[in-house]
């Protein structure tokens, strides 16, 4: 449901300028879909952290509308490149050895607080490991 989300969002009319086309446009992406998966694993995440702590059920709600809402609310002021080639600053500051060589990940959108960004295993090639929790 991304893309119609983002046509009655008002969304589509920043695909339309960055496509040079007369009519609206889906960003090149599910945006919508992947922004509101980052904020559902961070919120599943936070209300983990609660509920050991204060041993309190919680619950979240998180929808693809809202997620266009926050979007909108934080407009781009000015002219973005989507093929931006990353920076230093993009990236983590640790090095670790993965099939590729010597590599750097890079840094997560968001942060949760008291919660550290870890890895229990290097980057690999797609389907090279099993499924399985760490």
């Amino acid at each position: 449901f991304d893309s119609l989300v983002q046509m009655s969002s008002g969304i589509a009319d920043a695909g339309r300028a960055w496509a040079g086309r007369n009519e609206p446009t889906p960003l090149p992406v599910q945006a919508l879909d992947h922004t509101t998966g980052y904020l559902m694993a961070a919120a599943a995440l936070r209300l983990l952290a609660k509920a050991t702590s204060h041993r309190t059920a919680r619950k979240a709600h998180l929808f693809l509308a809202r997620t266009a809402a926050l979007l909108k609310a934080h407009p781009q002021h000015t002219q973005g490149d989507l093929s931006k080639t990353p920076q230093a600053e993009d990236f983590s500051a640790k090095f670790e050895s993965s099939v590729w060589g010597q590599s750097r990940r890079l840094r997560a959108p968001l942060t949760i607080e008291d919660t550290p960004m870890m890895w229990g295993r290097p980057a690999g090639p797609l389907g090279s490991a099993e499924a399985g929790w760490l």
